[in-house]
This record gives C-alpha cells, structure tokens and sequence, in this order.
C-alpha cells in the first residue's frame, strides 16, 4: 500500500526511489508527507505505513552514517505511530501523542 503512494511523491520530486533520494530529498518528501497527513489527504495508518515505509527504504537500518540523527530517529517513530496510538497501555498511547508532538515541532521548524 504505501509504495504507489511513495512512488508519487518521488515523481514529484523527480526520483526513481528512495534509495536514490539522498538524505536532503528524503527530507522534503517527508515534509510532503505531513503536509498531506495534516490536510486530510493522508490518513494516520498511510502516514505511518510510509514513514515506516521511507525509513527502511532509506537504508538507515543497513548501518548506512547519516548526519542527521534526529530525523531519522522521527522517520523511525513516525513509522510505528499506528502502534503507538492502539497501545494497550496507557504509557504507550502516550508516545503517540509525545511523537505526534515532534512531528509537529519538525514540520513547523522546516516548512
């Protein structure tokens, strides 16, 4: 499910896949991401299918040096937002909301 969606976005932005898209694209295609999850256009489970989806793509789980910790580490989360929010505890759905809250702050920061 998540792929056709991805493989729009990276006609958007003129790339043939993930792997290809260097850590700056990657970037602007999450940025898209949210921007779609925050309009509608994206629901909470397709937001996090392809987070998780860009994330394993992007080859971070191969070991591969990436400068920017932080984002991936948000790609990695937003990825597992679907878990986060049908917790069985309460602990757990509050991670939804703490990663919800940094997926805020980065979109606000960056666009």
């Amino acid at each position: 499910m998540p792929k056709k969606k991805v493989e729009k976005y990276l006609h958007t932005l003129r790339l043939s896949s993930v792997r290809e898209a260097g850590e700056s694209k990657l970037k602007a295609l999450f940025l898209k991401t949210i921007d779609d999850f925050l309009t509608g256009d994206l629901s909470l489970d397709e937001f996090s299918a392809i987070s998780n989806y860009l994330w394993w793509e992007s080859g971070v789980v191969s070991g591969k040096e990436k400068s920017s910790k932080e984002f991936y580490s948000l790609l990695q989360m937003s990825g597992e937002l679907s878990f986060y929010v049908r917790g069985r505890t309460k602990e757990v759905r509050k991670s939804a909301l703490r990663v919800l809250e940094l997926i805020f702050d980065y979109y606000g920061k960056c666009s």
